[in-house]
Parts: C-alpha cells; structure tokens; sequence
C-alpha cells in the first residue's frame, strides 16, 4: 500500500479554527460561569492583588538595595519604578470616575 507526500487520502486536512469553535461552542455554558466568577471579584481578587503589590514592592525593595550598593545603575532603577508605575495605572485606570 503506497502513500503520497500528503498522507492518508481519506482524512480531511486539520482545521484548528473548526475544532476551536465546535469546543466553545459544546463548553459554552462552563466557559461562561468562570468568566463571570474571574468578573465578580471580591474576596479573591483583592488577595490577589494585595499578591502581585507585595510581590512588586519586593522587587523595588531588592533593586533599591541593589542600586544603593551601585551594583546596578540609578537609571536602571528609575525604569523599573517607571515600568510598574505604568502597571498600576493601568491597573487602576478603568476603575477611575474622570467627570
């Protein structure tokens, strides 16, 4: 039995948009009861962010450390600050009354 480059004759080519959209469409129930549990918030969400604020001040604190000791430079450590000051603000932003 003699095969050609493109594999089994009989078998349809693999279409990953169809099989993504046939298993959202037999999860849709499912899928839709975790985004609206990730969308509440609540309790869990303010561990979690109370989480990423420590873990963001750790890193200020270590690099702080890190540059008073001049093992990495103040401009290093002025991005770093820049770069999760823009995080927050992001973070906070939609949740800001402007008006």
């Amino acid at each position: 039995m003699a095969r050609d480059d493109r594999g089994d004759e009989g078998e349809p080519p693999f279409d990953l948009e169809k099989v993504v959209l046939k298993f959202m469409d037999d999860h849709k129930e499912a899928i839709d009861s975790v985004l609206r549990d990730w969308g509440k918030g609540g309790k869990r969400r303010g561990w979690v962010v109370g989480a990423v604020m420590a873990f963001l001040g750790f890193i200020v604190l270590f690099t702080g450390i890190l540059t008073a000791y001049s093992i990495i430079s103040g401009e290093a450590f002025t991005f770093l600050v820049g770069a999760i000051l823009m995080y927050l603000f992001n973070m906070i932003g939609p949740r800001l009354q402007v008006g």
